[in-house]
């Protein structure tokens, strides 16, 4: 047993090369936040939070008063009790989401110990015996400062010539005549070489969708992910019954609006992170609730190597329900210090070396100081 006598947290400030954005949001920087969890026999593991405010220290504070006090002197093989408590008072104070993302970055960490514990990789302690090669997608296509149509051809192209088979782009952000001219550079290079899937970002209604729907499936549009805001079900089960299939919702975390979207078919593919959830088990719980109802899932990755790793490893454990894992083309920090075969995909699937846990220990270099510490 792995008893946890220090936690850590670490936010990674990331700078872009220019100003992008989509239809919600622009961003030029990236605020990271990690957990690092110490255990008594000199063991540590590393999770994520979901995080995209522009100023992390709010996400930071409730890490720090509300989540690592509580795991301070617990088994690491005890998470299960320790996310059940978390969860129980979430209940009370209605904060959800900043809840679950706290969550999932100190649960994965305990996942990760307990694999080193027992000196396994993290998709064999979740029951895989063996693990196949992953289906990954390109996700980039973003809206950029001063990036043009010939920018978005030359970056599809180099998806294709990559290795990949699926590829999502942004939309919904401009105005029709430049979204319909990006759809269409989009299908021209991907043609039947690779899947094109478009995020709309929520930026669609009905009407809206309406008009789109017959130029999406003309130029072979696979999947729209968050068409609409994300209490339109709906509209997405419309949208759906239509033949264009609904992936979502990246930013949900509660088992319970999953279930609720299933049950009036308002998801083609289901889709989360498991960095925003609560963690792996949460994960594990939406995977299985996919499989009762039939559906795909895709998992959600758009902020490091650490979340990503996180991804392939569940993928690997649920290779007849996970259909797809998020390989972001931008949010790419510590993408460098992961295998090859696990970011450069063949016939648009990567391969998942045989990590002890979960296989990523951020190099200490490229770390800042902690903008906190609890200890036991």
């Amino acid at each position: 047993m792995s008893r946890i006598i220090a936690a850590e947290i670490y936010v990674i400030y990331r700078q872009y090369d220019r100003i992008y954005f989509n239809s919600a949001l622009q961003f030029s920087k990236r605020q990271i936040v990690l957990v690092r969890l110490v255990a008594e026999d000199g063991l540590e593991g590393w999770g994520e939070c979901w995080n995209f405010d522009t100023d992390a220290s709010g996400l930071t504070a409730f890490l720090k008063s509300e989540i690592l006090p509580n795991v301070i002197g617990i088994e690491a093989e005890n998470r299960k009790l320790f996310t059940q408590n978390i969860s129980r008072k979430a209940q009370l104070s209605g904060r959800y989401g900043i809840t679950a993302a706290a969550l999932s970055a100190v649960e994965i960490a305990l996942w990760d110990i307990a694999a080193q514990v027992v000196q396994r990789p993290l998709f064999n302690l979740l029951g895989a015996d063996h693990k196949e090669r992953i289906p990954v997608y390109a996700s980039g296509g973003l809206y950029g400062q001063d990036l043009t149509l010939t920018d978005l051809e030359t970056e599809l192209n180099g998806y294709v010539e990559a290795g990949f088979d699926k590829v999502k782009i942004k939309f919904g952000a401009v105005n029709f005549a430049k979204d319909k001219a990006r759809l269409k550079v989009a299908n021209n290079v991907l043609g039947r070489k690779a899947q094109l899937l478009v995020d709309a970002t929520f930026s669609l209604d009905r009407q809206s969708a309406e008009t789109w729907l017959p130029i999406l499936s003309k130029h072979n549009v696979k999947g729209l992910q968050s068409p609409f805001p994300p209490a339109a079900w709906n509209d997405m089960a419309w949208l759906n019954g239509e033949g264009m299939p609904v992936i979502g919702i990246e930013s949900e975390c509660r088992y319970e609006i999953f279930y609720q979207m299933l049950n009036i078919d308002a998801l083609g593919l289901i889709q989360f992170s498991p960095i925003a959830v609560g963690g792996i088990s949460a994960s594990i719980d939406l995977i299985r609730l996919a499989a009762e109802f039939g559906k795909p899932v895709t998992l959600q990755c758009s902020s490091s190597g650490l979340a990503y790793l996180t991804s392939l490893h569940i993928a690997a454990a649920f290779p007849n329900v996970v259909a797809s894992v998020e390989l972001h083309q931008v949010h790419d920090t510590f993408y460098e210090d992961l295998p090859i075969s696990a970011v450069h995909p063949v016939n648009g699937k990567v391969e998942l070396p045989n990590f002890v846990g979960i296989g990523l220990v951020p190099q200490q270099e490229k770390l800042p100081e902690p903008v906190a510490i609890v200890r036991l």
